[in-house]
């Protein structure tokens, strides 16, 4: 089973995940989001992703830091400046969405 807290294993894989890994690796986009401990998730991982499948991914964020982990997604240009914020109870705690 691939280390999902990594991403080299995309680089074997199907060619969306081949691809997968160009995006991740040309943007850096773990590396400059280090700190909030990325995990590539969805269908992609798992193979099981179709045509048109997006990238999902999940950090760990201390909400009390919120606002930075916003503004650091912001700077590295992965969510649009107009983006809504929405916020889930999940498993009875405050998520970001």
């Amino acid at each position: 089973m691939p280390d999902f807290t990594r991403i080299d294993y995309l680089k074997d894989g199907n060619e969306r995940q081949k691809r997968a890994y160009e995006i991740l690796t040309k943007y850096r986009v773990f590396e400059k989001l280090k700190d909030y401990s990325p995990i590539l998730a969805g269908t992609v991982p798992i193979e099981i992703d179709i045509k048109g499948s997006d990238l999902d991914l999940i950090f760990e964020v201390d909400l009390k830091f919120e606002q930075d982990f916003l503004d650091d997604l912001l700077f590295c240009q992965l969510i649009p400046q107009d983006a809504e914020v929405e916020y889930p109870i999940v498993n009875g705690e405050k998520a970001l969405h």
